[in-house]
């Protein structure tokens, strides 16, 4: 987990524990850290809603059309990737 200890720009690439690579689409927000969560056999990255009292929250796509789907450990590592990302511009 080697890459989770350092600040990640938008728009790139990491490597989760697994060899998997995802790219980063979402910038940190420490009102709404992103958090792995087990889902039925399966792990997801996800954050809460922004409203105070709003059930629910946001899964991560990293770019795909469906939430991202991952073992335990790629969905922490993940996770705590997502919550050191620089606030940017999106590379287009």
């Amino acid at each position: 987990m080697a890459e989770a200890s350092k600040a990640v720009e938008l728009g790139s690439d990491v490597t989760l524990p697994s060899g998997k690579r995802v790219r980063i689409t979402a910038p940190a927000d420490v009102q709404r850290p992103w958090l792995a969560l087990e889902s039925g056999h399966v792990w997801q990255v996800c954050r809460p809603h922004g409203q105070p009292y709003t059930r629910g929250a946001s899964f991560y796509f990293g770019g795909k059309p469906a939430p991202l789907q991952f073992d335990e450990a790629d969905a922490k590592a993940l996770a705590e990737m997502l919550n050191l990302v620089r606030p940017g511009k999106y590379p287009s």
